[in-house]
């Protein structure tokens, strides 16, 4: 059968570009479902779970490095500079850490 493509009444050209749609549609929503597992890659929620080690340390904050950087953190109790530490959460610019427990 031939088409008509300028009859713009055709069900085959109707179908054909509805079926092309939904498939486009498809694709675009697997690919997205798929972006949303993966893990995140930057930001700061990245940097949560991370290691690090103590600078210098006063009191409840400190400087600690992580990743070659210098960061301004807090933590509930002093800690001894060269201690590795695990990133908590991060508040502002500021990390939340806490001493890292040699079994993890």
């Amino acid at each position: 059968e031939i088409v008509d493509v300028t009859n713009p009444s055709s069900p085959t050209l109707i179908g054909s570009i509805a079926l092309v749609s939904a498939g486009s549609f498809i694709l675009v929503l697997m690919l997205l479902m798929k972006s949303r597992r993966r893990p995140v890659v930057s930001g700061a929620e990245e940097m949560i779970g991370e290691t690090g080690q103590v600078m210098e340390w006063d009191g409840r904050s400190g400087r600690v490095r992580v990743r070659g950087e210098l960061w301004n953190a807090t933590a509930p109790q002093g800690l001894d500079p060269g201690r590795r530490v695990r990133i908590e959460k991060i508040d502002g610019l500021t990390l939340v850490v806490q001493p890292e427990t040699n079994g993890r």
